[in-house]
């Protein structure tokens, strides 16, 4: 049997670091003081070997599925506890500081060749053209009424509060800037394009944005729910190619589907008055992110 058989990841790379995996964890968990010695370290074999079983459980979770993006993920986890390890010892009495640079050195490598073995892996399953995040939700009101309240200018930095924050440049241009768990988040400027009062608005971002992006907010008389409308909002996103696209998407779809999903929950909050505790709309307009 061809070895590649035995190796299921179809990514050179992946393979590599699953092999590495394995290679590592043997050496932890069977040799723990020659690694200690050769990173440069007080001999600790206990915590050695319990970094061992992560690297081996990493490498046999890598090696043994065809799409292995979730253990490669793991793995850049796995180097960040590395990292945070080997920045503690510096501070510890008895090491030898040049190997601890080299193997910091050599783990921060490895870090980076992770990384871009999960963004490479993951790609295939998110790269079918542009990201589409659609929801609906029922609110009590006119499509007219409820439409004019979205277009007051308070409406849109109250019910992104807690998701994201959105500025009016002017009335008919905002500017939007999503928080992101890693990273400076991602900011972008969008011009309402169509608008037609009491259905539909429409907006698209500005030429030149990193990630353009488009939406609209619908409003319709529910045909089922007398005195109801349902109103549809939808954001997409459109990563570019190459390697900043596969960063992009990744930070992409950390966020959209929850800011989708709030600022709906959050205007029928505002529209219906569910909840007498909420501030009024003119007074949270300038709330900030936290």
């Amino acid at each position: 049997m061809e070895i590649n058989s035995l190796l299921l990841p179809q990514s050179p790379l992946s393979r590599v670091l699953g092999l590495t995996s394995l290679v590592l964890g043997l050496g932890a968990l069977l040799q723990p003081k020659a690694v200690a010695r050769g990173i440069g370290i007080k001999p600790r074999p206990m915590l050695l070997r319990l970094l061992g079983l992560r690297e081996l459980a990493s490498g046999v979770g890598i090696l043994s599925r065809r799409k292995p993006a979730g253990f490669l993920a793991a793995r850049v986890l796995g180097d960040a506890v590395d990292l945070t390890l080997l920045g503690t010892a510096f501070s510890s009495r008895g090491v030898k500081r040049d190997r601890l640079v080299l193997a910091t050195v050599a783990v921060a490598g490895i870090t980076l060749l992770d990384l871009i073995a999960t963004l490479r892996e993951s790609r295939p399953s998110l790269e079918a053209g542009p990201l589409h995040f659609q929801k609906s939700i029922l609110i009590a009101g006119s499509p007219a009424d409820l439409y004019a309240l979205w277009r007051q200018p308070e409406t849109l930095p109250a019910i992104m509060e807690g998701f994201a924050e959105f500025k009016y440049v002017d009335t008919r241009r905002g500017h939007w800037k999503v928080p992101m768990m890693a990273g400076p988040g991602l900011e972008w400027e969008a011009r309402i394009v169509e608008e037609s009062p009491g259905e539909c608005l429409r907006w698209q971002s500005q030429p030149g944005t990193t990630i353009p992006t488009h939406g609209f907010v619908k409003f319709r008389s529910s045909p089922s729910h007398a005195g109801k409308t349902e109103v549809t909002l939808c954001m997409s996103f459109d990563p570019p190619g190459g390697a900043l696209g596969d960063v992009a998407l990744k930070l992409v779809h950390q966020v959209p589907e929850a800011l989708v999903k709030g600022m709906l929950k959050q205007f029928k909050q505002l529209a219906e008055g569910a909840s007498q505790e909420r501030p009024a709309i003119g007074q949270r307009a300038g709330a900030q992110i936290s």
